[in-house]
C-alpha cells in the first residue's frame, strides 16, 4: 500500500496518520510525505519506504524508532532530527532494513500512484540498484541530524598509561559521557588489532575517570615523553592512546547480521545501510552514530556521503561517528567546502575519511579520529578505490585542510595522498596530525609538488618553480613506516618519530627540519613474540630492530634534527639498499642524545654488494660538521667488497670510520654522479628514459684510484678526470648522464676507443631538443671549453666534457653545492657507435 500524507492540516502526526489507515502500516507500506505537508513521527513506526518532498520531524521527549527499507528526501523535502539550537534529546534510532542489492525504487511510480507531483525539473526517476540507503537529491532536500551528544567529548586521549587488566581509565579532557556509552581506546603498540571496545560502567565528577567493563586486555600508553636536545631545545613526544566515543543518542544503522566472534571483513552479512546526499541535497549533522553501514564492493554505497554535490558551503559532520562500516566511513566525493570536524570513524572496510575521485578541494577536517581501516575480505577491493591498501585518510588532492587529525592504526597506511593528474599537489595546511599502528607508511605521499610555472628546463637566471609541501607538527610512532614520499619539494618540521622499522624513505629532495627522530622510547608496548619478550618491548614485525632516516632516492637533508634511543643493533641513519638513484643527503644541526650507539649513528648499507647495487654513490654531506667535526665533509660508503681501491669514493684527504662502514672525506671536495646505462636502440636510447644497467663498468681516476664492476653510478669528484671501460662490445648506445652536479660544474671524461662514425648529442630531456655535442682538436680546447664537447684524439680515444649546465630531472636544492639557489643540474649525452 502506498499512503500519502495529507496536505490539510498541514501538520499531521504518525500515529494520526496510522489511525486514517485502519492502525495499521507495516514493512509492505510506503509513505510519502507530499509538498506542504508536516508528519511529526510520535511512534514507532516500520515500513517499506518513505518519500519526503514535504517535511519529516521526529518528536522529542519520548525513545523512537522507524525502521524503513529506504528514505528518499526529495524535491526540497526536509527530514529533521532536532536542530542545531535545539539539539534531540532522546534516543531515536532509523534503521535501514533493505536487504536486496538488485532493487529498483522507482520513485516516479510510486509518487504517481500516491497522486502527488514528481520533484521539480524532474520528469523521472528510478533509483537503480538501491536498497538500505537515505538519500537527499535535489535543491533545497535537507538531511538535519542534531543529537545532544554533540555536547559529549567525541575523543580524546589518556592522562596516564592503563595497564593490562585495568577497569578504569583517566583521560585528559572531561567527557560527558554517562553509564552504558559505548566507548573503544586506541592501540599503542606496532599491532592495530590491540584496540579495544568497552563499555561505560561509571563516571566521576569531573567526567575525567571513567571506569569500563570488560578490562583492558593490553597496555595502552598515556604520557607525553620530553626529549632534552643539547642545543637546549625540548621535543615532545607524545604517544598517548585515542579514547573514542561510538554511541550517540542518534542513530543510524544497517540491518545487518553481525558476529561479534568474526572480524569485520569476515562478516557473512555486509550489506549495511549508505547515506547519499546529491543534486543540490544538503547535510548538517551532528551527535550523530552510523553504525554498521556500508555495502560491501559496491561504489558509492558509503555511511555517509557526499556525492558530487559542488560547493557545499556551510554543510557539516561533527561530533559523530561511524563505526563497524563495510565499506568506507565518511566520504566527500566530487564536493567542495564541506566541514569534516571531530568525528570519530571506527573499524571500516576500506578507508576511513575518503575523498574519492581527487577533485575536491576547500574541504576541512579538523580533529578527526580514524581508527581501524581494514582490508576487504571476499567482496574484494573497488576497482580504483584502492581498498587493499586502506588508509585512515585518503585523498587524491592536497588542495584541503588538514589539522589536528589522528590515524590511529590501519592494515595498511595512515594518511595516503596519491597526488596525481591536474589535482592540487601541495597541501593547503596539513598540521598537527598525528599517525601510529600502521602496517605500511604512517604518512604516504606520492607525487607532491610537482612542477608549477611552466618552466620544465629552466636555467641559472630563471630556475624552474616548483610547489613545495609543508608537513607542520606531524607525531608518527609504533609503525612499519614513518613517512613515505614519492615526489618533489617537500618539508616536514616540526615534528616527532619513535618506534618505527624504517622512519622516512623520501624520493626526490625532502627535508626534515627542527625535529625528533626516536629508536626505542619509553613505550614497550605489549610483548607478544619471543623476540619481544626477551628483549622486554614490542618490536617492528615482532622480532626486528629501529630505524631512523633512511636514505632512499634523490637528495634530501636533515636540519636541526635530534636522535635518541638507537642502541647498537639499531641504525638511526642509514643508507638503504633499496635505493635506486645516487645523490647527495645533507646532515646540519644534527645532535645525538645520551641513549645513542656509536655505531647506531651512521649505517652505510652495501648490501655485501656495494658496486653492483651502486651503492658507492649514496653520499652524505655534513653540512656544518655536526656529525664528522668536518664542515662540508662527504660521508660514502668504504670500498671492501669488489676490486677497487681504499680511496675511490673519497676526494684527496679521507679517513675511515670503522663504526659506520664509512670513508669521510675530509678536505673539502664535493662529488657529483655520473650514471651510465646501456640503451637497447637509437629509438630507445633517450635522455628522458634510462637504459638498463651495465654487466660491469670499471672506471680510473686519474690519480690511480680505481672501481671494478661499477654497473651505472659513479662518484665523481672535483679536481680529476676518469676512464671508463665497459667490457660489452656489442653494444651500440649507452647514454651518459651528470646528475647532483653545481650549475656550470664540469668533468672530463675518457671514454676509450671509439669508432670515428660514432656520434654525441647533448639531449634535453624535457624539450626533447638534441643537439650534436661541439667537437674540439686539442685536450686544451676541451679543457677550456665552456659548455659539453668532444675530443678525438691520435689514438682513436675519445674524450667528453660534460658541463652541468640544464636543469635536470625535477629541481631540488642540492646539499653542498656552492650555486646560491641549489639548483639541481646535470647534462645528458646519447651514445650512438652504430653508424
Amino acid at each position: 500500500m502506498i499512503v500519502s500524507v495529507p496536505t490539510t492540516p498541514s501538520t499531521i502526526s504518525y500515529s494520526d496518520l496510522l489511525a486514517m489507515n485502519g492502525g495499521s502500516l507495516g514493512s509492505d507500506d510506503i509513505v510519502v510525505v507530499p509538498p506542504g505537508a508536516q508528519l511529526v513521527l510520535d511512534t514507532d513506526a516500520e515500513l517499506g519506504g518513505l518519500i519526503v518532498q514535504g517535511e519529516l520531524q521526529v518528536e522529542d521527549g519520548t525513545d523512537l524508532e522507524l525502521a524503513s527499507d529506504w528514505v528518499a528526501v526529495i524535491g526540497g523535502g526536509h527530514f529533521q532530527v532536532g536542530t542545531e539550537d535545539e539539539p534531540h534529546v532522546s534516543d531515536f534510532t532509523l534503521t535501514l532494513t533493505g536487504d536486496d542489492p538488485t532493487k529498483d525504487v522507482n520513485i516516479s511510480e510510486i509518487l504517481m500512484m500516491a497522486g502527488q507531483p514528481m520533484m521539480r525539473g524532474m520528469d523521472e526517476m528510478v533509483l537503480q540498484n538501491q536498497d538500505a540507503f537515505l538519500m537527499v537529491m535535489g535543491d533545497d532536500s535537507r538531511l538535519d541530524l542534531h543529537g545532544a551528544d554533540a555536547a559529549k567529548t567525541s575523543w580524546t586521549q589518556l592522562d596516564g598509561t592503563a595497564e593490562a587488566g585495568a577497569t578504569s581509565i583517566t583521560l585528559t579532557d572531561p567527557s560527558g559521557w554517562e553509564v552504558g556509552d559505548k566507548i573503544a581506546i586506541s592501540s599503542t603498540d606496532f599491532d592495530l588489532n590491540q584496540a579495544e571496545e568497552l563499555t561505560v560502567t561509571g563516571v566521576s565528577d569531573d567526567g575525567r575517570t571513567i571506569t569500563f567493563d570488560p578490562p583492558l586486555e593490553y597496555m595502552h600508553y598515556g604520557s607525553v615523553d620530553e626529549y632534552d636536545d643539547p642545543d637546549g631545545d625540548t621535543h615532545d613526544l607524545d604517544m598517548r592512546a585515542e579514547v573514542a566515543l561510538l554511541s550517540r543518542n542518534i542513530t543510524i544503522q544497517g540491518d545487518v547480521d553481525y558476529d561479534e566472534d568474526l572480524p569485520l571483513n569476515e562478516q557473512d552479512d555486509q550489506f549495511g545501510g549508505h547515506t547519499m546526499v546529491m543534486d543540490g541535497g544538503e547535510m548538517y549533522v551532528s551527535g550523530t552514530e552510523f553504525a554498521y553501514m556500508g555495502q560491501a564492493g559496491v561504489l558509492g554505497k558509503y555511511p555517509v556521503h557526499w556525492h558530487e554535490n559542488g560547493d557545499v558551503t556551510g554543510q557539516y559532520i561533527t561530533q559523530s561517528s561511524v563505526h563497524h562500516s563495510f565499506n568506507k566511513g565518511i566520504t566527500v566525493h566530487g564536493t567542495d567546502n564541506a566541514s569534516v570536524t571531530d568525528n570519530v570513524v571506527f573499524e571500516t572496510i576500506s578507508h576511513n575519511y575518503y575523498f574519492e575521485d581527487g577533485s575536491e578541494t576547500g574541504n576541512v577536517l579538523i580533529g578527526n579520529l580514524g581508527m581501524g581501516a581494514r582490508k576487504p575480505g571476499e567482496f574484494g577491493e573497488i576497482r580504483g578505490a584502492n581498498d587493499n591498501e586502506p588508509a585512515n585518510f585518503y585523498s587524491e588532492n592536497g588542495d584541503n585542510v588538514w589539522i589536528g587529525n589522528h590515524a590511529a592504526g590501519s592494515e595498511n597506511k595512515g594518511f595516503y595522498f596519491s597526488l596525481r593528474g591536474g589535482n592540487s599537489r601541495d597541501f593547503d595546511t596539513f598540521e598537527g596530525n598525528t599517525a601510529h599502528s600502521t602496517d605500511g607508511p604512517a604518512l604516504y605521499l606520492n607525487h607532491g609538488g610537482l612542477i608549477q610555472d611552466g618552466n620544465p628546463s629552466g636555467d641559472a637566471d630563471d630556475p624552474q618553480k616548483v610547489d613545495p609541501w609543508v608537513v607542520d607538527d606531524f607525531t608518527v610512532y609504533k609503525a612499519d613506516l614513518g613517512v613515505y614520499v614519492r615526489g618533489v619539494e617537500g618539508t616536514i618540521t616540526n615534528s616527532a618519530f619513535a618506534e618505527l622499522n624504517s622512519n622516512a624513505r623520501f624520493r626526490l629532495n625532502q627535508t626534515i627540519e627542527d625535529s625528533l627522530i626516536v629508536g626505542r622510547s619509553n613505550n614497550i608496548g605489549n610483548p607478544q613474540t619471543d623476540e619481544e619478550i626477551a628483549a622486554g618491548r614490542s618490536l617492528p614485525n615482532g622480532n626486528g630492530d629501529f630505524q631512523g632516516w633512511q636514505l632512499y632516492d634523490g637528495p634530501g637533508s636533515l636540519e636541526n634534527v635530534m636522535f635518541d634511543g638507537f642502541t647498537e643493533d639499531d641504525d638511526a641513519i642509514q643508507t638503504s639498499n633499496a635505493i635506486h638513484k645516487s645523490s647527495s643527503f645533507g646532515l646540519e644541526g644534527i645532535t645525538w642524545g645520551d641513549d645513542v650507539a656509536e655505531n647506531a649513528k651512521i649505517s652505510i648499507n652495501g648490501g655485501g654488494n656495494a658496486y653492483g647495487n651502486d651503492a658507492a654513490a649514496r653520499g652524505l654531506v655534513d653540512v656544518d660538521g655536526s656529525v664528522t667535526g668536518v664542515e662540508g665533509a662527504m660521508i660514502y660508503q668504504r670500498s671492501t667488497d669488489r676490486d677497487a681501491s681504499e680511496g675511490f669514493n673519497a676526494g684527496a684527504e679521507y679517513e675511515i670510520v670503522q663504526e659506520w662502514g664509512a670513508i669521510v672525506t675530509t678536505s673539502g671536495e664535493q662529488s657529483a654522479t655520473l650514471t651510465v646505462d646501456r640503451g637497447g636502440s637509437p629509438e630507445t636510447n633517450t635522455g628522458k628514459d634510462g637504459g638498463k644497467p651495465f654487466e660491469t663498468l670499471d672506471v680510473t681516476r686519474s690519480d690511480g684510484e680505481f672501481a671494478n664492476g661499477i654497473r651505472s653510478q659513479i662518484p665523481v669528484f672535483d679536481g680529476y678526470t676518469y676512464e671508463i671501460d665497459y667490457t660489452e662490445p656489442d653494444q651500440d648506445n649507452y647514454r651518459l648522464y651528470l646528475h647532483d652536479a653545481d650549475w656550470g660544474q664540469s668533468f672530463v671524461v675518457n671514454l676509450g676507443p671509439t669508432p670515428v662514425t660514432s656520434s654525441f648529442t647533448v639531449h634535453n630531456p624535457y624539450t626533447d631538443e638534441a643537439n650534436p655535442a661541439r667537437e674540439v682538436s686539442s685536450m686544451d680546447m676541451l679543457e677550456a671549453s665552456p659548455d659539453t664537447a668532444v675530443y678525438r684524439d691520435d689514438a682513436g680515444e675519445v674524450h667528453i666534457k660534460l658541463v652541468a649546465e640544464m636543469a635536470h630531472g625535477y629541481l631540488w636544492p642540492q646539499p653542498g653545492t656552492t650555486y646560491e639557489d641549489g639548483l639541481h643540474s646535470g647534462v645528458t649525452v646519447l651514445v650512438d657507435m652504430s653508424a
